[in-house]
C-alpha cells in the first residue's frame, strides 16, 4: 500500500536541513525597516532574514538579503558575519544544485582567511565543505570535515553552541546513511544537547525528530517496548514545543512531527485499532492544516493523503482510497519541483487499488504511468549526477592544481637555495646542482604517477557510472515487458468474454425466433471449446512481449485489433477451423482475413503468411 511511501517521507525530511529562525519573516522585515536600528541588531536581522528565506526556498530573496548581509558586515568590519554570509551563499546555491557556484564560496572563504587571518572563518569553511560533500554523497569526507569542525570548536569556540549543533547533526545524518545504530543515536543525542544549550527551539525540534528516527533503529533491532515508546515520545516533542513556545518553532517542523507520528503508527501497528486510526487521522489533519498555505508542502501533504488512502483500503473503502491518491497526485503535479519518486508510489498504489476492484484498464493505465514517472526520475537523476560529477571534477582539479603549485613553490625555493650555494663554492654548488636535478626527476616521476592514478580513478568512476546506467535501463526494460505481458493477458480475457457473449446472443436469437434450442448440446460444445480456449489463452499469454510491436513495425498498412488477434492465433499454431470457432465466424471469413493480412504485410503470392507470422519474435 502506501506504507513504503510514508516511511520514505519521514526519513527524507531529515535531510532537508530545516533550521528555521525566529521570528517569522514579516516580523523580521518590519524590525529591519525601523529607522533607529543599531548596527549589531541590523546585522543579526539581515542574517536571520537571509537564512529564513533559504529555509523556505525563497532563493531569490535569500540571495538578495545575503548580499546585503555580507556588504553591511564588510562595511562594519564584522569578519565573522562576512564568513557566515559566504557560508549562507554556498548553502543556498547548493540547495538549487548550483554546485559549481557553491564551491566558489568555499574559495571565497579561503581567500577571506588568507587576507584577514581570523580563525573563525575556517569554522564556516569546514561547515560549507561538509555540506557540499553531503550533496555529493561523499559521506566519509563529510564525517572527516565535521570532526575537524568539532575539534576547532572545542579548542577555540566552546560557546558557539549553534555550530556544535550543526556539525553534530551533520554526523548524525552520515551515520544514519551508514545504518550505524550506535553513532546515529550518539549524534542525535549530541544534537539535542547543543540545541538545548543554544536556546533555539527550532534546532531542538529537529534534533528531537532525529532522535525519533534513531529510536526506530533501536526498536527494529531490539523489539523492546521502551524503544518503541522512545520513537513516539521524541516524535511528539516538537509538537509540544510548538505549543509551548509560540513563534519559535515553525509550522513545517510541527507538521513533520504530526505526520511522522501518524506514519510510525502505521509502520509499527499493521492492524491499528479504532482509537489508533482516529489518532492517525487527527495527526494528519493537524499537519496538513498547519501547512495549508506554506511553500513546498506537497511532500508532506502527499504523505498525509497516502496514509489516509492506506487506512481507507484497509477498511475496504476503495472509492475513498482512490480519491485520496488522486488528490495526492494532483497536488504533486501542480507544483515545482515535481517529486517523481512520490508520483511513482502514488501510481503503483492507484494501480493496485484498481486491480483489487477488478478495474484492469485503469490498473494498466497507472502501471504505465509508474513506468513513465520512473523514466522521468531516471532522467532527472541522470542530469543531477552529471552536474555533481562536473562540480566534483572541478573541485578535484582545483585541489590538484593547488597541490602542484605548492610543490612547485617549494621546489623553486629549494632551487634558489641551491643556486645561491653554487655562487659560493663551485664544488658545493655542483653537488647541490646534482641534488636539484635528482629532486626534480623524482618530483616529475611522482607527479606522473599521481596523475596516472587520478586518471585510473576517473576511468573507474566513469565505468561505474555506465554500469549503473545499464542496470537502471535493464530494470526499465523488465518493467516494460511485465506491462506488455499484462496487456496480453487482458487481450486473452477479452477474447474469451467476447466469445461467451456471442454464444449467449445466439441462444437469445434462437429463443426469440421460436427455434428449438438444445441447451445440453450447446453446453457440451462450450465445455470442449473452453478446454481448448484455456490452452489457447495460456499460449496467448506466453507470446513474446515484443510480438505485437514487431507486427506493427513489419506492417505496411495499419493493423486493427482484430488483425492482431488473427496474427496471435496464427502464431500459436491454430488452424482455420479453430480460429473460426474462437472468433465465431465462418472458415471462409478466416481465409479472407488471411488474404487481407498478406496484403497489409506486403507479401507476394509465393510467401506463406503462416510461416511469416511464426518467424516473428
Amino acid at each position: 500500500m502506501m506504507k513504503h511511501f510514508t516511511l520514505t517521507f519521514f526519513l527524507l525530511t531529515i535531510f532537508q536541513y530545516t533550521f528555521s529562525q525566529v521570528p517569522y519573516l514579516d516580523s523580521l522585515t518590519k524590525e529591519l525597516n525601523k529607522s533607529n536600528i543599531q548596527t549589531p541588531e541590523k546585522i543579526h536581522l539581515l542574517r536571520s532574514i537571509a537564512d529564513r528565506n533559504r529555509v523556505e526556498r525563497q532563493y531569490e530573496n535569500a540571495i538578495k538579503y545575503c548580499r546585503e548581509y555580507v556588504d553591511f558586515s564588510l562595511k562594519n568590519d564584522s569578519i565573522e558575519d562576512v564568513a557566515r554570509g559566504y557560508m549562507y551563499f554556498g548553502i543556498t546555491e547548493s540547495n538549487q544544485e548550483n554546485f559549481t557556484a557553491a564551491d566558489s564560496y568555499i574559495d571565497s572563504l579561503k581567500q577571506l582567511y588568507s587576507k584577514k587571518k581570523v580563525e573563525v572563518i575556517n569554522l564556516y569553511t569546514l561547515y560549507l565543505q561538509s555540506y557540499q560533500y553531503l550533496a555529493y554523497s561523499e559521506y566519509k569526507k563529510v564525517a572527516d570535515v565535521s570532526v575537524k569542525g568539532l575539534a576547532l570548536l572545542d579548542n577555540k569556540y566552546p560557546q558557539n553552541f549553534e555550530m556544535f549543533y550543526k556539525f553534530n547533526y551533520m554526523l548524525y545524518m552520515v551515520y544514519t546513511e551508514w545504518n550505524d545504530l550506535d553513532n546515529t543515536y550518539k549524534y542525535a543525542d549530541k544534537s539535542i544537547e547543543y540545541a538545548q544549550k543554544s536556546g533555539n527551539m527550532s534546532f531542538l525540534s529537529n534534533a528531537y525528530l532525529a532522535m525519533g528516527v534513531a529510536y526506530t533503529y533501536k526498536y527494529n533491532k531490539s523489539q523492546k517496548p521502551e524503544d518503541l515508546k522512545g520513537v513516539f515520545d521524541f516524535t511528539e516533542k516538537p509538537a509540544i514545543l510548538y505549543n509551548q513556545y509560540p513563534g519559535q518553532v515553525d509550522r513545517y517542523t510541527y507538521a513533520m512531527s504530526k505526520i511522522n507520528y501518524a506514519s510510525y503508527i502505521l509502520a509499527y501497528y499493521p492492524k491499528p485499532s479504532a482509537e489508533q486510526k482516529k489518532l492517525i487521522r487527527s495527526n494528519i489533519k493537524e499537519a496538513m492544516g498547519a501547512t495549508e498555505t506554506q511553500f513546498g508542502n506537497q511532500t508532506l501533504h502527499a504523505s498525509g493523503y497516502g496514509m489516509l488512502a492506506n487506512l481507507a483500503r484497509s477498511e475496504g473503502d476503495y472509492k475513498t482510497a482512490e480519491k485520496y491518491l488522486l488528490d495526492a497526485q494532483k497536488l504533486v503535479l501542480s507544483r515545482k519541483p515535481i517529486y517523481y519518486h512520490i508520483l511513482i508510489s502514488i501510481a503503483i498504489d492507484l494501480s493496485l487499488t484498481y486491480k483489487e476492484q477488478g478495474d484492469y484498464v485503469n490498473a494498466l493505465t497507472y502501471q504505465e504511468k509508474a513506468t513513465e514517472y520512473t523514466n522521468e526520475l531516471f532522467n532527472e537523476n541522470e542530469a543531477s549526477s552529471v552536474k555533481k560529477i562536473e562540480a566534483e571534477y572541478q573541485v578535484k582539479k582545483k585541489e590538484t592544481e593547488n597541490t602542484l603549485l605548492k610543490e612547485r613553490a617549494a621546489a623553486q625555493r629549494k632551487e634558489k637555495f641551491l643556486y645561491a650555494g653554487v655562487g659560493l663554492i663551485a664544488i658545493i654548488g655542483s653537488f647541490f646542482m646534482f641534488r636539484s636535478y635528482n629532486y626534480r626527476l623524482k618530483y616529475s616521476l611522482q607527479r606522473e604517477k599521481k596523475l596516472a592514478a587520478e586518471k585510473k580513478e576517473a576511468e573507474l568512476d566513469i565505468k561505474l557510472h555506465h554500469e549503473e546506467q545499464a542496470r537502471l535501463k535493464a530494470e526499465q526494460e523488465l518493467l516494460t515487458m511485465q506491462q506488455e505481458k499484462l496487456q496480453n493477458e487482458v487481450m486473452a480475457n477479452q477474447l474469451h468474454l467476447q466469445h461467451k457473449n456471442d454464444i449467449i446472443q445466439q441462444i437469445k436469437n434462437k429463443i426469440s425466433n421460436d427455434s428449438e434450442v438444445n441447451i445440453q448440446q450447446i453446453v457440451r460444445g462450450e465445455n470442449i471449446l473452453d478446454s481448448d480456449f484455456e490452452s489457447t489463452k495460456f499460449q496467448l499469454q506466453s507470446i513474446h512481449p515484443n510480438f505485437f510491436k514487431s507486427l506493427h513495425q513489419k506492417a505496411q498498412q495499419k493493423l486493427t485489433d482484430l488483425d492482431l488477434k488473427y496474427c496471435a492465433y496464427i502464431h500459436i499454431g491454430m488452424n482455420t477451423k479453430q480460429i473460426a470457432n474462437v472468433i465465431n465466424v465462418e472458415p471462409k471469413s478466416v481465409h479472407m482475413t488471411k488474404y487481407r493480412l498478406k496484403k497489409k504485410f506486403g507479401l507476394d503470392e509465393a510467401t506463406d503468411l503462416i510461416r511469416f507470422i511464426k518467424e516473428i519474435v
